[in-house]
């Protein structure tokens, strides 16, 4: 039996002997330690610490003490909940992040607080009741019930959208670190990797510590939205704006003289506007400070973006956020995120430099550590009553490389199985559910990998022909390619990929193992855009191989030592200068599409005995190819393009005596 520490008897319930009834239950499984009321204008709750007994520590998993709070209110609402996170956020250190107790007047309590959990999915478990049930707790089995059916409901394993808060965030503290330092010096990133790795975290992450310590005002905006990457860049630019006055709460005064919210920027002074209007909202933010956190960056990409226009309206835009920044000194900066570095590795815009190019630095997020998978799984499994043995973080490691989404999807599957709680999620469930989990997570895989498919053909074929056992040519093409080694490590896929490489992640091991080095068609039928963008990738990228081999051998067999001037004449002047550094079996990897093409078509006569076929067909069918990549084109192929690019991979195909 518990007792209640004497300095709360004392102090507290002496003065509030009326609130003895809401602790007393309780004192059959635990101490009341603490006692205090916690008041913010109207809203008052009486708080208690809960020291669990050993015995309902080790069933609940409870390491600290628990938070009991009563709201002494006859209709129980959930800003009542924001009083209860005051009282845990000012004393994280003896209170168990593992859940609370909420006790209320109201009967229906369990209604409204089980609603307001289902809305914030990554909360900690509260158990909730009202005074009459609590009333009705007249054993330890009672107590016992209470919590193992309120605390151990939920699947927090299967959470699917970015992490908001730090509950269920992990093993990410140093890239938001080192992002925060690099903003308070004034100066912009870059953060990119595989689909589902975690980068939209990081930002909410990162928003919180800008919050938490004061230093900034952030603004986070999804550009994937179509009514975001749909906007011209003045209306972007007076969007950004928009959205940052939101949550201001401006008067009538103060409004007027932000330009956004009382005229449209028009193309010629939205630059201009822009920079008024951020200056005068320094003021309103904590260190006189601003982040913006782009995600989803390719939707406003030049080349890339499925929206044509940001072609054109790429410079205008970050030329004007551009000069914002250092006009300021950096107190307006920003961090752009995505799957494809494109926007920060290319050093021209059409015929203009890339404002970003060189004065934004790219950091890649790759999967969890070991150390950071296993606190992800132990720590989630504790809210959900679930235990895991030592042996089974390592299997996690090896089949999916420390990749959170695929972790966490994998013990979702394994806690579905554990029916009683507590439980113990075994090494054993695992292996008998190991082939069934990898059916499950397919499609997944093939998302992840289709970053590579679309954007990075050729490091998709390397990465395959790694995982079927070539790692002589894997090699080979990591040391003639700092951008290949930088992609494929960066987004953490494979690891020492120069001397020793290894694929990080055994289920992509196993999917790639079996995927074929030119896919026989596109699918008729399917509705997903992404795969059939991935699958003109992986054929076009077979193709681009294949005639990187036939040029190079042909024009190194027909001109000899000439062959790299003759290479060299096909080219541009500025391109001349850029490839002339590297050999002549390097050049090859550096080389476009559209680039082979020239070389193939003034050069015809060293690989007519090669290819039969009529010149101006061939030229045809491979420019067709080109003009449908994937990496120009990410909009939706017509009908009419899609029909004759498949005749183009057909016959090329069968001239260069690839598998179909």
């Amino acid at each position: 039996m518990g007792k209640i520490h004497y300095q709360a008897d004392d102090i507290y319930f002496y003065k509030h002997p009326e609130e003895r009834k809401i602790v007393e239950p309780f004192l059959r499984c635990f101490n009341v330690t603490k006692a205090f009321k916690k008041t913010r204008g109207n809203d008052r709750v009486s708080c208690y610490y809960l020291k669990a007994e050993p015995f309902i520590a080790e069933l609940i998993g409870l390491e600290k003490e628990l938070l009991c709070i009563y709201a002494p209110f006859d209709r129980f609402q959930a800003r009542t909940i924001k009083l209860h996170d005051e009282v845990i956020a000012s004393d994280r250190t003896r209170l168990d992040p593992l859940g609370s107790v909420v006790v209320s007047d109201d009967p229906k309590t369990y209604s409204v607080v089980s609603d307001y959990l289902v809305s914030n999915p990554e909360r900690p478990p509260i158990v909730a009741l009202s005074l009459d049930e609590l009333g009705r707790l007249n054993s330890v089995d009672d107590i016992r019930r209470l919590f193992v059916n309120q605390l151990f409901r939920r699947d927090l394993f299967s959470l699917e959208s970015p992490l908001k808060t730090d509950t269920t965030f992990f093993g990410r503290s140093e890239i938001v670190a080192e992002l925060l330092d690099r903003f308070r010096s004034g100066q912009n990133s870059g953060l990119f990797g595989l689909r589902r790795i975690g980068k939209s975290s990081v930002l909410y992450a990162l928003m919180r510590r800008v919050g938490d310590g004061e230093i900034a005002g952030s603004i986070y905006l999804d550009v994937s939205s179509p009514g975001v990457y749909k906007l011209r860049w003045w209306e972007l630019l007076q969007h950004i704006i928009v959205e940052l006055a939101r949550p201001l709460d401006l008067k009538r005064g103060e409004r007027s003289k932000v330009r956004a919210l009382s005229l449209k920027y028009q193309e010629k002074t939205a630059a201009k506007h822009f920079k008024v209007d951020i200056l005068n909202l320094f003021g309103r933010f904590r260190g006189n400070r601003i982040l913006l956190l782009l995600d989803e960056i390719e939707h406003i990409t030049f080349d890339i973006s499925p929206s044509e226009h940001w072609a054109e309206d790429f410079l205008p835009l970050w030329q004007s956020i551009r000069s914002v920044h250092q006009d300021t000194q950096g107190r307006f900066g920003f961090v752009v995120v995505g799957v494809n570095p494109h926007i920060l590795e290319a050093d021209r815009v059409g015929q203009y430099d890339n404002p970003l190019f060189s004065t934004t630095k790219p950091f890649y997020l790759g999967p969890l550590d070991r150390r950071s998978l296993r606190d992800m799984v132990r720590r989630i499994g504790r809210f959900m009553g679930l235990k895991c043995e030592e042996s089974l973080y390592n299997k996690l490691y090896d089949e999916y490389g420390g990749h959170p989404f695929l972790v966490r999807q994998a013990c979702s599957f394994l806690a579905k199985k554990v029916t009683s709680r507590p439980g113990v999620l075994t090494a054993e469930l695992f292996e008998t559910n190991r082939n069934h989990i990898a059916l499950l997570l397919e499609r997944n895989i093939r998302q992840i990998l289709n970053v590579l498919a679309i954007w990075y053909p050729d490091e998709f074929e390397m990465v395959r022909m790694l995982a079927q056992g070539d790692q002589d040519t894997f090699v080979e093409f990591a040391r003639g390619s700092a951008t290949f080694t930088q992609h494929v490590e960066g987004y953490g896929l494979v690891k020492d990929a120069r001397e020793n490489p290894q694929l990080t992640i055994g289920l992509v091991q196993k999917y790639l193992s079996k995927v074929p080095r030119n896919p026989a068609r596109i699918d008729e039928d399917t509705k997903d855009p992404e795969a059939v963008l991935a699958e003109i990738s992986r054929r076009r990228n077979a193709i681009e191989i294949a005639f990187r081999c036939l040029l190079r051998d042909g024009l190194r067999f027909s001109e000899g030592k000439k062959a790299m001037h003759v290479v060299l004449n096909c080219l541009g002047e500025k391109r001349r200068a850029e490839l002339a550094q590297f050999s002549y079996s390097q050049v090859w990897n550096e080389m476009y599409f559209s680039e082979l093409i020239a070389v193939i078509s003034k050069n015809w006569g060293a690989f007519q005995k090669r290819l039969p076929e009529n010149k101006d067909k061939v030229i045809t069918w491979m420019e067709h190819i080109n003009k449908c990549r994937a990496d120009a084109h990410a909009r939706e192929l017509n009908e009419e393009d899609l029909a004759f690019l498949k005749v183009c991979f057909r016959r090329i195909e069968e001239l260069l005596d690839l598998d179909s």
